[in-house]
This record gives structure tokens, C-alpha cells and sequence, in this order.
């Protein structure tokens, strides 16, 4: 039996955390809905702190993920204190405190349920 390569687990492991975080927030673009107060679809995911390097990496995990649209998906470099970073941060605070999708925590749950077993 064939065993996943660490690259293959990070691969799965990333595509799991994007559905989280389009799943919380409902599919819909962080940006436009938190600071322009319009739905737009999201298109992508950004790692506001940038990516891990494995599975056990915090910035891999759907908390450091926000939903965007390619409007708002930003170039991959950001100044650590331009406004643009500053907003995502509110915003990523924002969405895992309360997050869009009011179902969410449920979600979460089920996902880990399933995957004890």
C-alpha cells in the first residue's frame, strides 16, 4: 500500500481548510462583505499570514484563510503595515470571531466528527 507524501498531505490538507473557510463564510468575498457591505462571491482563498510548510503549521489552518474575490485578492507580497494588510487582519478577526455562515460551528463539528473515523 502507498503511502501519501508529506507534499500530498499538505496538498489534501490545504484543499480541506479552503472548503472551511468558503464554507464560514458562506462563499461569500470577506472584503466586500465587511467593509463594503456587498455579497460578492469568492472566487479564491488568502493565507493572511502567508503559507506553512506542513499540516501542522498554524498558517495552514482555515483561521489564517479569508474568502476573496479577485478584486480583493491581494498581490502575493503586502507591506506588514500597509492598510490593505491592516484591513485583512480586522477582517480575519472578524470572520472567526463571528463568522458569516451562522451554521458554521455545526459544520466544524461534523468535520471533525468524520474525521476521527
Amino acid at each position: 500500500m502507498k503511502t501519501k507524501t508529506d507534499k500530498e498531505e499538505l496538498i489534501l490538507f490545504r484543499k480541506r481548510q479552503r472548503e472551511l473557510a468558503l464554507l464560514r463564510d458562506l462563499f461569500l468575498c470577506t472584503l466586500c462583505y465587511y467593509v463594503d457591505g456587498v455579497h460578492t462571491k469568492a472566487t479564491d482563498v488568502h493565507h493572511v499570514f502567508g503559507r506553512g510548510t506542513s499540516i501542522n503549521s498554524p498558517k495552514e489552518k482555515y483561521v489564517n484563510l479569508i474568502s476573496v474575490c479577485r478584486k480583493h485578492h491581494p498581490r502575493p507580497i503586502l507591506f506588514k503595515n500597509s492598510q490593505d494588510a491592516q484591513m485583512q487582519l480586522e477582517v480575519l478577526k472578524e470572520v472567526n470571531s463571528t463568522p458569516i455562515n451562522p451554521s458554521f460551528t455545526a459544520v466544524l463539528e461534523y468535520v471533525e466528527v468524520q474525521d476521527e473515523h
